[in-house]
């Protein structure tokens, strides 16, 4: 992960979040392991379905809002210990960038 801190007025810091190919497919395989236990799909067991047959299944918009929701706490929560940073408040989240993970 690619981690850049801003310092702000008012105590406040902006963390810029840039993950690797790698950390992605992670996250990727992950999800699509969550979602191949809820969903079945034709062809595989429950819980073996692949990534690319679970997107065909629930589509895009739907497996990335699901790897999103499940994922973001994860990784801020990474990316604050890393650099040390202590939040006293919710994080304000902005996705940037044609695949947001």
């Amino acid at each position: 992960m690619d981690i850049k801190v801003e310092n702000l007025p008012k105590n406040e810091v902006r963390i810029t979040v840039k993950i690797d190919d790698k950390r992605q497919k992670e996250i990727e395989n992950t999800t699509a392991q969550a979602l191949s236990e809820q969903v079945k799909v034709k062809g595989f067991r429950e819980g073996h379905a692949t990534a690319k047959a679970i997107k065909a299944q629930v589509g895009e918009e739907q497996f990335v809002a699901y790897m999103l929701e499940n994922n973001i706490a994860l990784i801020y929560s990474d990316a604050v210990t890393e650099k040390g940073i202590e939040p006293i408040s919710r994080p304000n989240v902005e996705i940037k960038g044609d695949n947001p993970v």
